[in-house]
Protein backbone atom coordinates (compact mmCIF):
# COMPACT_ATOMS: atom_id res chain seq x y z
CA UNK A 1 0.00 0.00 0.00
CA UNK A 2 1.28 3.20 -0.67
CA UNK A 3 0.65 6.74 1.29
CA UNK A 4 1.84 10.51 0.56
CA UNK A 5 4.51 12.08 3.10
CA UNK A 6 4.82 15.49 3.21
CA UNK A 7 8.26 17.16 4.61
CA UNK A 8 8.93 20.36 5.69
CA UNK A 9 12.55 20.58 5.42
CA UNK A 10 13.96 17.05 6.70
CA UNK A 11 10.67 16.99 8.77
CA UNK A 12 7.62 14.71 8.22
CA UNK A 13 5.30 16.99 9.65
CA UNK A 14 3.04 13.65 10.31
CA UNK A 15 5.61 13.37 13.12
CA UNK A 16 4.12 16.62 14.76
CA UNK A 17 0.60 14.66 14.57
CA UNK A 18 -0.25 17.33 11.44
CA UNK A 19 -1.90 15.68 8.45
CA UNK A 20 -2.86 16.85 5.23
CA UNK A 21 -6.07 16.18 4.52
CA UNK A 22 -6.40 17.77 0.83
CA UNK A 23 -3.59 19.33 -1.01
CA UNK A 24 -3.94 21.53 -4.21
CA UNK A 25 -1.81 23.87 -6.75
CA UNK A 26 1.51 22.12 -6.67
CA UNK A 27 0.61 20.15 -9.58
CA UNK A 28 -1.32 23.50 -11.74
CA UNK A 29 1.28 25.36 -14.16
CA UNK A 30 1.47 28.74 -12.45
CA UNK A 31 0.38 32.31 -14.26
CA UNK A 32 1.89 33.32 -17.00
CA UNK A 33 3.39 37.04 -16.25
CA UNK A 34 3.12 39.41 -18.83
CA UNK A 35 5.76 42.16 -18.92
CA UNK A 36 3.50 44.68 -20.80
CA UNK A 37 -0.15 45.10 -21.98
CA UNK A 38 -2.70 47.91 -22.65
CA UNK A 39 -5.93 48.22 -23.80
CA UNK A 40 -6.38 51.28 -26.05
CA UNK A 41 -9.97 52.71 -26.12
CA UNK A 42 -10.47 53.09 -29.35
CA UNK A 43 -9.18 49.30 -30.60
CA UNK A 44 -10.78 46.05 -30.07
CA UNK A 45 -8.51 43.30 -27.49
CA UNK A 46 -5.16 44.26 -25.95
CA UNK A 47 -2.11 44.98 -27.13
CA UNK A 48 0.05 41.98 -25.56
CA UNK A 49 3.61 41.94 -25.28
CA UNK A 50 4.96 38.46 -24.44
CA UNK A 51 8.66 38.44 -24.09
CA UNK A 52 11.00 35.55 -22.56
CA UNK A 53 8.28 33.16 -20.43
CA UNK A 54 8.71 34.39 -16.44
CA UNK A 55 5.72 32.75 -14.09
CA UNK A 56 4.27 34.26 -11.61
CA UNK A 57 4.61 31.88 -8.11
CA UNK A 58 2.49 28.89 -7.33
CA UNK A 59 0.43 28.96 -4.19
CA UNK A 60 0.44 25.81 -2.91
CA UNK A 61 -2.71 25.27 -0.91
CA UNK A 62 -2.35 22.19 2.35
CA UNK A 63 -5.59 20.78 3.95
CA UNK A 64 -3.89 20.28 7.59
CA UNK A 65 -5.56 18.37 10.49
CA UNK A 66 -3.88 18.80 13.99
CA UNK A 67 -3.93 16.26 16.59
CA UNK A 68 -3.26 17.21 20.28
CA UNK A 69 -3.93 15.98 23.59
CA UNK A 70 -4.79 19.34 25.11
CA UNK A 71 -5.29 23.02 23.80
CA UNK A 72 -1.91 23.76 24.62
CA UNK A 73 -0.82 20.50 22.68
CA UNK A 74 -2.17 21.09 19.87
CA UNK A 75 -1.28 24.85 19.66
CA UNK A 76 2.05 23.81 20.34
CA UNK A 77 2.15 21.32 17.16
CA UNK A 78 1.19 23.97 14.81
CA UNK A 79 3.47 26.62 16.56
CA UNK A 80 6.68 23.90 15.58
CA UNK A 81 4.77 23.56 12.06
CA UNK A 82 5.04 27.75 11.42
CA UNK A 83 8.45 27.48 13.03
CA UNK A 84 9.70 25.46 10.54
CA UNK A 85 8.00 26.87 7.46
CA UNK A 86 9.03 31.21 8.55
CA UNK A 87 12.94 30.94 7.99
CA UNK A 88 15.21 33.98 6.39
CA UNK A 89 15.41 31.63 3.37
CA UNK A 90 12.98 29.46 1.42
CA UNK A 91 12.13 26.36 2.58
CA UNK A 92 12.15 22.80 0.91
CA UNK A 93 8.46 20.87 0.65
CA UNK A 94 8.79 17.86 -0.25
CA UNK A 95 5.14 15.72 -1.17
CA UNK A 96 6.47 11.83 -1.59
CA UNK A 97 4.07 9.73 -3.10
CA UNK A 98 4.34 6.36 -4.59
CA UNK A 99 6.07 5.16 -1.24
CA UNK A 100 6.35 1.95 -0.60
CA UNK A 101 5.34 0.68 2.85
CA UNK A 102 7.31 -0.34 5.69
CA UNK A 103 9.69 -3.00 4.92
CA UNK A 104 9.35 -2.90 1.04
CA UNK A 105 11.30 -1.54 -1.80
CA UNK A 106 10.64 0.21 -4.81
CA UNK A 107 10.46 3.26 -6.62
CA UNK A 108 9.77 6.80 -4.68
CA UNK A 109 8.29 9.58 -6.87
CA UNK A 110 8.27 13.35 -5.26
CA UNK A 111 7.70 16.64 -6.19
CA UNK A 112 9.79 19.16 -4.54
CA UNK A 113 9.75 23.36 -4.35
CA UNK A 114 11.49 25.89 -2.40
CA UNK A 115 8.72 27.58 -0.19
CA UNK A 116 7.82 30.45 1.68
CA UNK A 117 4.44 31.43 3.61
CA UNK A 118 2.94 34.91 3.24
CA UNK A 119 -0.83 34.01 4.23
CA UNK A 120 -1.83 33.95 7.72
CA UNK A 121 -2.51 30.55 9.09
CA UNK A 122 -6.34 30.70 10.27
CA UNK A 123 -7.08 28.15 12.57
CA UNK A 124 -10.69 26.31 12.97
CA UNK A 125 -10.95 25.08 16.53
CA UNK A 126 -13.36 23.21 18.48
CA UNK A 127 -12.22 23.78 22.03
CA UNK A 128 -12.34 20.91 24.45
CA UNK A 129 -10.30 19.53 27.65
CA UNK A 130 -9.21 16.70 25.65
CA UNK A 131 -8.65 15.38 22.48
CA UNK A 132 -8.68 18.54 20.25
CA UNK A 133 -8.74 18.25 16.96
CA UNK A 134 -8.18 21.34 15.16
CA UNK A 135 -7.92 22.43 10.96
CA UNK A 136 -6.19 24.54 9.41
CA UNK A 137 -5.15 25.81 5.81
CA UNK A 138 -1.54 26.61 4.68
CA UNK A 139 -0.82 28.34 2.26
CA UNK A 140 2.27 28.23 0.96
CA UNK A 141 4.34 30.29 -2.38
CA UNK A 142 6.93 28.36 -4.45
CA UNK A 143 9.65 30.18 -5.45
CA UNK A 144 9.32 29.12 -9.25
CA UNK A 145 12.73 28.52 -9.65
CA UNK A 146 11.35 26.69 -12.90
CA UNK A 147 8.11 24.69 -14.31
CA UNK A 148 10.60 21.47 -14.92
CA UNK A 149 12.57 19.73 -12.25
CA UNK A 150 9.89 19.55 -9.97
CA UNK A 151 8.94 15.87 -10.24
CA UNK A 152 12.00 13.76 -9.18
CA UNK A 153 11.95 9.42 -8.75
CA UNK A 154 14.42 7.57 -7.58
CA UNK A 155 14.91 4.10 -4.64
CA UNK A 156 12.83 4.75 -1.80
CA UNK A 157 15.80 6.18 0.02
CA UNK A 158 15.61 9.25 -2.29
Amino acid sequence: MAFVIYKIGNTDISSLKIYVTNGSGYIDFPKRKIPYRHEWLDEHGEEVELGDYKAEAREIKLECIVLGTTINDAYTKINSLISLIDQSSFVRLEIIYDYPAVGQTGPTSKFQFDVFREEPVKVVKKLRKTGNAWTFTLILKDACTGITNHVTTGGASS
